[in-house]
């Protein structure tokens, strides 16, 4: 089942495994993954246990789907976020909520992950004009809070850094990533 093209997630650390696949899994429709080791990007994959290692996710690119894999992404286009993804009953709650990242010192509440992506997304691209906010997953996102549940955090893709991609090709890029999100709303996690 692991490819050259796979991603591999390591979770032997974690003590809810299964929680932890099902919630990334849940959220496969969401986020694009990106693999540093083949300089890609996956916005229509599959996640897997690994056939050697039942402590390993695997992530792989749908075969059926060749266009939703992009090339030629490098490593320096791409950089934490701060952003993380929390399912709701981390906060006694049961909707999917996101923990923006601390800004000048004062803490963040957890909102709703649909709004908390909109409002980081509208500051990002008003403090930085001609950029956008193009949220990915990559190697070690996925984690683990208290040891009890699962969250994910965001790393983030400047497409102006692809220079190795025509312009069409990374605006094709940011909208197919971009266009992801609003299935964020449609997320139901256990």
């Amino acid at each position: 089942m692991e490819s050259a093209s796979s991603v591999v997630w390591d979770i032997s650390h974690f003590n809810e495994k299964k929680k932890a696949a099902d919630f990334f899994d849940s959220l496969r429709t969401v986020f694009a993954v990106y693999s540093p080791g083949t300089s890609q990007i996956y916005t229509n994959y599959d996640v897997f246990w690994s056939t050697y290692n039942k402590e390993k996710l695997v992530v792989l690119p749908n075969q059926h789907a060749h266009h939703d894999t992009f090339f030629e992404i490098e490593q320096d286009a791409t950089r934490a976020s701060g952003i993380f993804v929390i399912p709701g009953e981390i906060l006694g709650r049961e909707e999917l909520h996101v923990a923006l990242p601390k800004s000048k010192g004062r803490k963040t509440k957890p909102v709703l992950a649909e709004r908390g992506i909109e409002m980081f997304a509208k500051a990002y691209e008003d403090r930085f004009p001609g950029k956008y906010f193009v949220p990915i997953v990559t190697t070690g996102d996925l984690r683990e809070f208290n040891q009890r549940a699962p969250l994910l955090h965001l790393h983030m893709l400047d497409v102006t850094r692809l220079k190795g991609l025509s312009p069409f090709k990374r605006e094709d890029l940011k909208q197919s990533i971009v266009s992801r999100l609003e299935n964020i709303r449609d997320i139901q996690v256990a």
